[in-house]
């Protein structure tokens, strides 16, 4: 059993506004060293973070159950309009395409900064699979905000 994110206290205060915030964030981390509060590893994360940029343009085989898509529906505004809350369970139907297997924080890097490129350069979005149709301007708020979530996880520690 991991750690229960949702209980997690001391994370790191981020916001991102560009990508390139998201970016300059993440080469802070390949410097190391990084306390990470969570479950996963700061490589883990940023692919975890590239994984869902990709998947907001090729599409992903995500089923929520429908109380949730419900709640989605229903309170569109006010989720875009906040922060993504730490502790949301990925449905099981999701887990495949959006866990992080193990990788080094310069590959996981690597993969976000691909991701970032394709994000920047490509207009095209699905549908989300819980908030339904978004613009590619709702798409990339809600792609920095659940930026801000993980990488708040992650603290540089100053060499000793």
């Amino acid at each position: 059993m991991g750690i229960n994110t949702a209980k997690v206290v001391k994370r790191r205060r981020v916001e991102y506004t560009f990508f390139e915030e998201l970016l300059q964030d993440g080469r802070k981390m390949i410097q190391g060293p990084v306390r990470t509060l969570g479950n996963w590893t700061p490589g883990q994360v940023m692919l975890h973070l590239a994984k869902t940029m990709n998947a907001s343009i090729d599409g992903m085989n995500v089923q929520f159950p429908f109380h949730l898509k419900l709640m989605g529906w229903l309170f569109r505004s006010r989720i875009m309009n906040s922060q993504v809350p730490p502790g949301f369970k990925i449905p099981d139907s999701g887990k495949q395409l959006l866990d992080p297997p193990p990788v080094t924080v310069e590959e996981g890097f690597e993969e976000m900064e691909k991701a970032v490129n394709r994000i920047r350069r490509e207009p095209n979005r699905v549908r989300h699979p819980l908030l339904g149709d978004l613009t590619r301007q709702e798409w990339d708020h809600l792609h920095l905000s659940h930026a801000e979530l993980h990488m708040s996880f992650l603290i540089p520690e100053t060499a000793r």
